[in-house]
């Protein structure tokens, strides 16, 4: 017998179940922000090259769809390019990404550096609605959608889907007098 909340064990096993998907969640979050803030601790100078190296290479090796979309933003962008990175990138990174930028497009693509927190260890650029991005944010980011559709696909279906109380209704006695049965034979009858 099902209880009114649409649990078989009653209204205690929804508020267990709400309960574990918020632990799930705070335990997510909570891996996920001691990762961006060691990863974060850990970067070093040689990191921080590297970080560059890759992104620079990356742009070089765009596919084409995504070049023309970004070609075509940096084009019609009265604005310049933005670069936002984790730290501060050395006159030699900023060099590279413009010549990186320059050889492409080419052309001499106009850009801004930026340093954001918001970027842990890498670097992207944005220009008029168009985003190129390499960090280790994008691969926690990419892990953390993961562990949410895994929550979400072991997870008791929402309330909604739940079924309803069944509602009782007794009949209303009928004014009207029921026939007569008719008597029966029987047949062999001794």
């Amino acid at each position: 017998m099902r209880k009114p909340c649409g649990y078989p064990s009653g209204c205690a096993a929804r508020g267990s179940t709400r309960l574990g998907n918020e632990i799930t969640l705070l335990a997510e979050k909570e891996v996920f922000a001691i990762a961006r803030k060691a990863l974060a601790d850990l970067a070093t100078v040689s990191l921080e090259e590297r970080v560059g190296e890759v992104f620079t290479r990356r742009l070089r090796e765009l596919d084409p769809k995504a070049k023309e979309l970004l070609g075509a933003a940096l084009k019609n962008s009265t604005q310049p390019a933005m670069v936002r990175s984790a730290f501060d990138l050395p006159n030699e990174q900023k060099a590279a990404i413009q010549n990186a930028l320059n050889e492409t497009f080419s052309a001499a693509v106009r850009i801004k550096f930026e340093d954001s927190r918001e970027v842990i260890c890498g670097i992207e650029l944005t220009a008029n609605g168009q985003k190129v991005a390499w960090s280790i944010a994008s691969y926690l980011t990419e892990f953390s959608k993961k562990v949410s559709d895994l929550v979400d696909t072991q997870s008791p279906p929402a309330n909604k889907d739940a079924k309803k109380p069944e509602t009782v209704t007794t009949p209303k006695p009928d004014t009207a007098r029921a026939p007569e049965p008719e008597p029966v034979a029987l047949v062999g009858a001794k």
